[in-house]
């Protein structure tokens, strides 16, 4: 929220904000197998349900889960594993 003050919402989206805590978090920590889904890179994964009464009136989900306070996951899965189902 604060960048967004201060550059603009515009200049910083949610989708460059999950860029930054995805593949720009992977790339500064020198990490190549981290950062994005792909085959051969390591999977941990969040998912969330958007049915909550917070989430209503986004149109985006990306928006949702970065502006709207997504604080709990439906389902997490660590290095490829499910861990909460």
């Amino acid at each position: 929220y604060l960048q967004r003050l201060r550059y603009g919402a515009e200049r910083i989206t949610p989708r460059k904000v999950l860029e930054w805590a995805t593949a720009g978090s992977a790339r500064l920590l020198g990490r190549g197998d981290l950062g994005e889904l792909l085959p051969g890179k390591q999977a941990d994964l969040a998912l969330f349900k958007l049915d909550d009464l917070r989430f209503s009136g986004s149109h985006d989900p990306i928006a949702a889960l970065i502006l709207c306070g997504a604080e709990r996951a439906d389902r997490v899965m660590v290095g490829g594993k499910w861990r909460v189902v």
